[in-house]
Formats: C-alpha cells, structure tokens, sequence
C-alpha cells in the first residue's frame, strides 16, 4: 500500500489515499495539540506555530506530517504515527529534526514496525520541505527498486511519501533527486 500526499499554502493532492475527512478532522481537532503536547514534554521546549501538514491513514493506524518553531525560532519537520486502539489515536512513535535552510529541500525519514490485529506491520515515510523554489520534480530511488516521483506544484512547501506493508520498515533511500522545470538536476542525495 502506497500513500503519497503533497502540502503546501492549501494545496493537497492524494494518490491511493484512504484517509476519510472525518479522520482528517478528528486528527486536525485532536492530534495537532497531542503531538504538540508530546513533543513539548520529551524536548523541554516551546512550541510555536505548530501545524499539521498532512495526515492519513494506514492500516490500523495513522501517519502525520508536521512543522513548528521553537522559541529560538528555529524551524523543525517531523513525523509521528499513531496507532488506533479501542476507538482513538495513541502516539506510537515520534521523530523530528531541525530543518536545515542551507540544501535546496530537506528529506526526513522515518520508519518501523507496529501491531495491528495481532500481526506486525511496517511503515516508511519520506517527506521534507522545500526550500528553492526551482524545484519542480523530486524523484526517490528505493533500495527496494520502487520510484516515487514527486511533482512539486508553485505553491508547495512540503512533500510526503509512505509506503505501508508488512516490511516497509526495512525500505531505504538508494538516492533522491530534485531537478527544475526543464529537467535539470538541482541537488541530489546518496545516503551513507
């Protein structure tokens, strides 16, 4: 199962997404100040302007993308995915790091494994947030030979990629390519 969801200044487009509005708005009402809430405990920190920038299901669960200020104003991007028991949305694990304004975009990544009906299950999430306005394509190579190609629209300032089956949790980046409107590579990145 594959999600791909693109934020930015209002803009989301959705392929394969499974994500009802209601969830949207239950997560929207509850999960923003949840995450916030989580974070400010672990850090020790202030949050400001916190959003939720994208959020959807997979199964027996969910997957939020989000961004926020610290009170140095330093800029973070992050992801959290929560597991759905009995009714509601509990954090079952939670990253997120500085963004660094200095690359044309930043990639994040998060993955691992969860329980659902008594089997384990496995989430990837690639996302990050865009930085040079030039780009308007981003293309993941996995190490498992999927592709993702990603169209990054005027207005968008942050990108998300999931991937959840039974072993996502073990998918990695092989490169990650950002080129312009002509097909020009603006910045790439081999990990390791």
């Amino acid at each position: 199962m594959l999600f791909l969801i693109f934020t930015g200044c209002g803009k989301t487009t959705n392929q394969e997404v499974q994500t009802t509005q209601a969830t949207e708005n239950k997560l929207a009402e509850t999960g923003s100040d949840v995450i916030k809430t989580y974070i400010q405990q672990k850090d020790k920190n202030d949050i400001l302007n916190f959003s939720v920038e994208s959020s959807f299901n997979i199964e027996g669960g969910l997957i939020s993308v989000y961004r926020f200020y610290d009170q140095n104003n330093d800029e973070y991007e992050g992801s959290t995915q929560f597991d759905y028991i009995n009714g509601s949305y509990s954090i079952g694990t939670d990253d997120h790091t500085k963004v660094d304004k200095s690359v044309p975009f930043t990639q994040h990544e998060m993955s691992g494994q969860y329980s659902y009906n008594n089997k384990k299950k496995g989430y990837f999430v690639i996302s990050g947030i865009v930085n040079d306005d030039k780009i308007s394509k981003i293309n993941v190579n996995f190490n498992d030979g999927q592709l993702a190609d990603i169209t990054i629209d005027d207005n968008m300032t942050m990108y998300a990629y999931v991937i959840n089956n039974d072993n996502a949790y073990k998918i990695g980046i092989q490169k990650i390519t950002a080129s312009d409107k002509n097909g020009n590579t603006v910045y790439q990145y081999r990990p390791g």
